[in-house]
């Protein structure tokens, strides 16, 4: 999957070249930019852990500045990457977190901090059983991500067995 990098226009995603954003800021992109921010800072992730394999930190910079419109897949990529509803991102209500989603918010958490420390098995055990209940509690785009966390696990903890 390719990254898509930081230079926009109007028109579309380029390389190189100065910044040349054709397309009108409002209050409203920038109150979504600053709530996107607020929620990455609270889980201690940087712009490119956000962006993950699809999008470049210079990117999620953008977006966070306002500079880029969000399309509702965007906002379902960033929610699922930070493990709240994409309501907590495009909402000017504040969201009360309930106990299924500190959990949930806390299995990301954990699961991500096992990848980083290369303890890809028990990233897998948790993500499973994470989907497991995010699938029973109906919350079916957490139970998909938990499930692409948990596959993730397991090719990196097979590669990595393979390489030693």
């Amino acid at each position: 999957m390719r990254k898509v990098g930081s230079q926009i226009s109007g028109r579309g995603v380029h390389g190189g070249g100065a910044m040349t954003d054709t397309v009108e800021v409002t209050q409203e992109d920038r109150l979504i930019g600053e709530r996107l921010r607020r929620l990455r800072r609270e889980r201690q992730l940087s712009q490119a852990d956000l962006g993950g394999d699809r999008f470049s930190g210079s990117y999620v910079s953008h977006v966070e500045k306002g500079r880029r419109r969000l399309s509702p897949e965007l906002v379902q990529y960033f929610a699922s990457r930070l493990g709240v509803s994409p309501e907590q991102i495009t909402s000017d209500e504040p969201v009360v977190a309930g106990a299924g989603e500190v959990e949930r918010v806390t299995a990301y958490h954990e699961i991500q901090r096992a990848h980083a420390e290369h303890r890809f098995a028990w990233a897998a055990r948790t993500a499973e059983a994470a989907a497991r209940e995010a699938a029973t509690r109906g919350e079916l785009a957490d139970a998909w991500s938990l499930s692409m966390m948990r596959a993730r696990a397991l090719f990196e903890g097979d590669e990595s067995e393979q390489a030693a």
